[in-house]
């Protein structure tokens, strides 16, 4: 339309002029101004047409599984019913690549031999590729108390309240005093203080990088128990009413939904996944999952503790984004000393790490 505009206006419209030589000197002058218009608007065009072009191939991913998986995939989905769409929220193949199997003799050398010294009692390892959804696992079906990680399906919840209800992240809550019981933690960061407010946003910040149990009280004193259950129930994670009890356990398999539908941005939008693993990118812990790995890698973990009649489950999941090739790992310990069992995770991320920079 512009265009159209410009030649209209130069070629049907001349301007007025009583000197022939001067006209044809302005004949000329707009012949050359509109070719070059033309040439300028097509270029633009052009331009903008190849942009998009490598802007939607940028935004575009197609996901080939190896061949050695199963064709065989599960899919988990929004079981809303009533819905005429139903979300994705992971795509799982089932059976574990046989690229691994090497790395798994290695993993279990080592599992076994702490196991044998009287180190660790019990260790559970879940390994997926994120660009391939390839995977590998060891005693997957055992589980643990998750102590702290129960923080990552906590800010999910709050995240979903600001996507449902804009602002909440901003509004403010007063922290009158800390609870006269709260779990004792070994590895801890900065707290918030008594008599002062804090936004959820912040309070979110102290949850996940400093693992404060105080900021965390504040903000499960403050949302429906019920949305807490529901992220559960949607993932599919069994005994969901047992959240806040002493009794609840989860698997490697199950803990690590929560990471995938972060990554996958499937649960909460974009622009609020982001922003949850931009937090756990920031976590203070670096003795377990991270210890091995370069500070130049990225790494969104969240760590837990939580022990029960001498028996210490202490945990960490993780996604690393070792270059173009980020994988999820989730690791699970049950023994005696917390400091051993974060070691035991360092000793077998660090394995990990090599064999997915080297392959």
């Amino acid at each position: 339309m512009i265009l159209n505009f410009i030649i209209h206006y130069l070629v049907m419209k001349p301007a007025v002029n009583t000197n022939k030589t001067q006209t044809n000197w302005n004949k000329s002058s707009r012949n050359s101004f509109i070719i070059l218009t033309i040439v300028l608007f097509i270029s633009i065009f052009a331009h903008l047409y190849i942009s998009n072009k490598m802007n939607a191939n940028e935004r575009k991913e197609i996901i080939r599984l190896p061949a050695d998986c199963s064709s065989s995939v599960e899919l988990l989905r929004d079981n809303h019913h009533k819905d005429l769409t139903r979300s994705l929220y992971i795509a799982d193949a089932t059976i574990e690549s046989s690229k691994y199997n090497q790395l798994k003799e290695r993993l279990l050398e080592m599992i076994l031999a702490n196991e044998k010294g009287g180190k660790i009692q019990n260790v559970s390892l879940l390994l997926i590729n994120l660009n391939d959804a390839s995977r590998m696992s060891i005693n997957e079906g055992a589980t643990y108390f998750p102590g702290s990680m129960i923080k990552v399906p906590i800010m999910i919840c709050c995240l979903k309240e600001e996507q449902e209800h804009p602002g909440f992240l901003k509004s403010y809550l007063y922290f009158d005093k800390a609870p006269q019981y709260l779990p004792d933690q070994k590895y801890q960061g900065f707290s918030i203080k008594p008599g002062k407010k804090y936004s959820v946003e912040e309070l979110l910040k102290y949850m996940i990088e400093d693992s404060d149990n105080n900021a965390t009280y504040l903000l499960i004193s403050n949302i429906q128990v019920k949305a807490l259950y529901k992220i559960f129930t949607d993932l599919m994670i069994p005994d969901a009413d047992k959240i806040e009890t002493d009794t609840f356990r989860i698997s490697v398999e199950e803990y690590s939904k929560f990471f995938r539908v972060l990554y996958n941005a499937t649960y909460i939008n974009k622009e609020l996944s982001e922003f949850a693993l931009s937090l756990l990118s920031k976590s203070k812990f670096r003795e377990g999952l991270t210890k091995s790995i370069p500070t130049t890698v990225t790494v969104a973990h969240k760590f837990g503790e939580k022990g029960q009649y001498n028996i210490l489950d202490f945990s960490e999941s993780g996604i690393i984004y070792y270059k173009n090739s980020p994988y999820l790992l989730t690791i699970m310990t049950g023994g005696t000393n917390v400091p051993t069992q974060a070691e035991m995770i360092n000793i077998l991320s660090g394995e990990i790490f090599r064999y997915m920079s080297q392959n």
